[in-house]
Parts: C-alpha cells; structure tokens; sequence
C-alpha cells in the first residue's frame, strides 16, 4: 500500500469566508453538502460523525480549529482494524478573495505526528497529468514513405511519399488523413509530446527535391 505525502485542490467559491466555514464546521452546515447527517463538537480532539446515504457513518476527530482560516479533521481509513493507526488527515484553508473565498484543501492519508508508525510504507508515483485531449498536426510525407510524430517513425507507404498527411494524435493512437480521407490509424508507442505542428515551418521550407528530410521531422 501507498500513501501521497500530500494532495493539494484549490477552488474560488462565490461566499463570503464566514458563509464557507459554517458549511465546513457545523453539523447543519456538513450534511447539506457533504452527507446525509453529521454531528460535530468543535474544537482539537473533539468527536464528529457523518453518516451517508447508503448508511455507512463515519467516525471523525477534529483536529485544528482556527476561525475562520484554518480547519483539520482526521477519520479512521475504511477496512482496517480498529488498532490499526492509519487515518486519514484533510485540512482546509480559507482566503478572502475578493467578494468570494479561495478554499484550499490538503488531505494526507496520515498526519506527520502518526508516520512513523507506517513500517515498510513508500511514497506514491506522481499522478500523471490529465490528457490534454487530440491534436492535430501536419507532415510532409519522405521519400522513403514515412513521417516522425513526437519521435515515433511512422510508414505512411512510398505510394504517399512527398504528399502532406494530417495526422491526429490522440492518447493511444495517430490517425493518418491525405487529401480529406483516412488512410489509416497507427498505435501510439510514445508519450511524447508533438512540438511542431506544421508541414514545415516558415524559414526551413526546403524545395521538393531536397534530400533527407525524413531524419528531421519531430
């Protein structure tokens, strides 16, 4: 099992500071977001429970309470002993932000204080960023039939050679398109980014007759 050191998420809310905390700090405030019902004793080492929907309630402690900045509560992680130490620690953050609230929320699976109970535990991998969606980019097709996309080398076919193809890469896949009509779609194999999106750019066009090409394109 892994655990994130730590996991950020900042989001600008149209309330006041004062509308964002009683969401966050009162029973009324938790269950008309968060869950069904709630109850909450607030202040450091006090009890809170939040039961949801499907029945299940959850046992929390609050941890920090410093109105109207700062807000930590800690809840015992799901399907482990009860001796069991690991819980999970999410602290929020409050800003005025002009007539709104910059609300920052840092989870971390275990406060600092309880780590060095976790024997064996490692760091999570990075989260990956999330797909930026398809783009679309040109390539003059070489004379041996082939183009380079984001590195990867991809025969196109001698029958095209000298011929600018439009290709779309998507996450898993580079769709190959002549003339208005798809001549076929390659696996991707790199995760490379694309870096160039035109044939050619504007100072290194070269004649038609110019050799090597095939070794230039990114």
């Amino acid at each position: 099992m892994t655990f994130p050191d730590r996991i950020e998420r900042t989001v600008t809310l149209t309330r006041a500071p004062r509308e964002v905390w009683h969401a966050l700090t009162t029973a009324e405030g938790l269950s008309a977001w968060f869950g069904e019902r709630a109850s909450i004793d607030l202040r450091p080492g006090g009890s809170a429970t939040m039961t949801f929907a499907g029945g299940m309630t959850v046992e929390m402690r609050v941890e920090r309470v410093e109105e109207p900045t700062v807000f930590a509560y800690t809840w015992r992680l799901p399907d482990l002993p009860e001796d069991d130490p690991r819980r999970t620690y999410v602290e929020f953050t409050l800003e005025p932000n002009h007539d709104g609230t910059l609300l920052r929320t840092m989870p971390c699976p275990v406060p600092p204080r309880d780590r060095h109970r976790l024997r064996g535990a490692r760091r999570a991998p990075a989260t990956p960023p999330p797909a930026a969606g398809p783009v679309t980019v040109q390539r003059r097709v070489s004379q041996r039939g082939q183009i380079m996309v984001a590195t990867q080398r991809i025969q196109v076919g001698l029958i095209h050679a000298r011929k600018i193809v439009t290709v779309t890469a998507e996450d898993d896949q580079f769709r190959l398109v002549i003339d208005g009509e798809m001549i076929g779609a390659v696996p991707r194999m790199t995760t490379r980014e694309v870096q160039r999106f035109k044939a050619y750019t504007r100072h290194s066009a070269p004649p038609l007759n110019t050799p090597g090409r095939e070794g230039r394109q990114r």
